[in-house]
């Protein structure tokens, strides 16, 4: 079945956020080939208001290279009317299974489909652990990585899942040690008793609460340009950043 190119609209809320320009160019090339196109684009029967009533709901690259081609129509399967998890369940299929995503949009993807089958169909981790074909522990790190970098954008910034994954986790011990710290904190102490005590805050104005000769040693240990985020890993990966160690 086919259906005129121009008749087919694109929504803007697609999953998919970056197009390699070269890709297409690859993509239009193989299609431009006596095989052709192998796989029709998916869409359903939803006009946009601009008079385009096919809605795009697999297969983005293929209509993008076909217009580059200069394509008057293009092959499609028409389904019936779906419901927005029900696209959303077939373009992250398409986009999983596919072609290789950007690692931010790979997790972003797995954690998403993984969201939409559990409510479609009540599936576990596991189950879509194997509708995807990978690991269950893949899964799981994968998608943990998606909301981390909704709490840590800075973890965007890595070059490659491994990094990111290796920089989270120097910030989850962070978080923990800050926490722990957190919670051994106490307010000066009014009778001089200073021992086996944690005092957080600025040790400009901790100092001149203590009273005076109520040390013995004080040892510092501050972080003076050590550059933690320059240099490698054994696996010759440069350290992740998390905090400024700027020289002083």
């Amino acid at each position: 079945m086919k259906a005129l190119m121009n008749d087919i609209w694109i929504p803007t809320d697609r999953h998919r956020r970056t197009i390699n320009v070269s890709q297409i160019d690859s993509l239009a090339l193989s299609m431009q080939s006596p095989v052709g196109l192998i796989n029709p684009v998916v869409v359903i029967r939803e006009p946009d208001g601009n008079g385009h009533n096919l809605r795009l709901v697999a297969g983005e690259r293929r209509v993008r290279a076909a217009r580059k081609l200069g394509w008057a129509e293009i092959d499609i399967t028409e389904r019936g009317q779906l419901t927005s998890l029900q696209r959303e369940e077939i373009e992250l299929d398409e986009n999983l299974q596919r072609e290789d995503l950007e690692w931010k949009e790979e997790c972003d993807a797995k954690a998403r489909i993984w969201a939409v089958r559990a409510e479609l169909y009540g599936e576990t981790v596991d189950q879509v652990a194997d509708h995807l074909n990978v690991g269950r522990g893949s899964l799981w790190e994968d998608a943990r990585l998606a909301k981390s970098i909704e709490e840590h954008p800075e973890l965007a910034t890595a070059k490659n899942k491994t990094q990111a994954q290796n920089k989270l986790r120097l910030i989850k011990r962070r978080e923990g040690l800050e926490e722990l710290a957190k919670r051994r904190v106490i307010l000066p102490s009014k009778d001089g008793d200073y021992s086996d005590k944690v005092h957080l805050g600025d040790c400009l104005v901790i100092m001149k609460e203590f009273n005076s000769e109520s040390f013995h040693l004080v040892l510092t240990d501050p972080p003076y340009g050590i550059n933690l985020g320059e240099g490698e890993t054994k696996k010759s990966n440069p350290h992740p950043t998390i905090y400024d160690d700027a020289h002083y």
